[in-house]
This record gives structure tokens, sequence and C-alpha cells, in this order.
């Protein structure tokens, strides 16, 4: 299986430039990943 995650938003192309994105969660998806990671790797043993 594939860790899979995803943001919370779609591609906000508006805020593109505008100095108003956030990537907040983008962050909060990558972290999730990582401890999907971690706990399927400790479940392996």
């Amino acid at each position: 299986p594939y860790i899979r995650v995803s943001v919370d938003h779609g591609t906000a192309l508006p805020l593109a430039g505008t100095n108003r994105a956030s990537a907040d969660s983008m962050c909060y998806a990558i972290d999730l990943a990582i401890r999907m990671a971690v706990t399927a790797k400790q479940r392996e043993g």
C-alpha cells in the first residue's frame, strides 16, 4: 500500500502572487504522511 494525503483546499490560483496564501494545510498533510509512515514501519517490526 501507498500512503497518500492531500491538502484540504484546491489550487487557490487567485491567491498566487498576492502573498496571502498559506502553506499550513500542506505542512499538516506532510506531517500526517510522515506519522503514518513511521507507524506503518513500527508495525512491520
